[in-house]
């Protein structure tokens, strides 16, 4: 597993252009865990945009908040 706190990781995502962001899920009526996804904006850079829209709510009301997930993998993927 990826240590994404440390220095050396974030100095790797600041010279490829890759951004990381996280969403908080909560399994159940467990508490939240956070989600670190890193977007691959070097790549698919509109996809990667809407993406990061969605996590942090745009300015047309969409937004990831209170979205219901059907399957998670720990250390693995979310689907929803």
């Amino acid at each position: 597993m990826v240590n994404t706190d440390s220095d050396e990781y974030h100095a790797l995502l600041a010279s490829n252009g890759h951004k990381l962001v996280y969403l908080n899920v909560a399994v159940g009526d467990g508490e939240p865990s956070r989600v670190e996804i890193e977007l691959f904006t070097s790549i698919v850079p509109r996809t990667c945009e809407n993406f990061l829209q969605l996590c942090q709510g745009s300015e047309d009301g969409l937004t990831y908040a209170n979205t219901v997930f059907h399957r998670v993998v720990p250390g693995g993927w979310v689907e929803g």
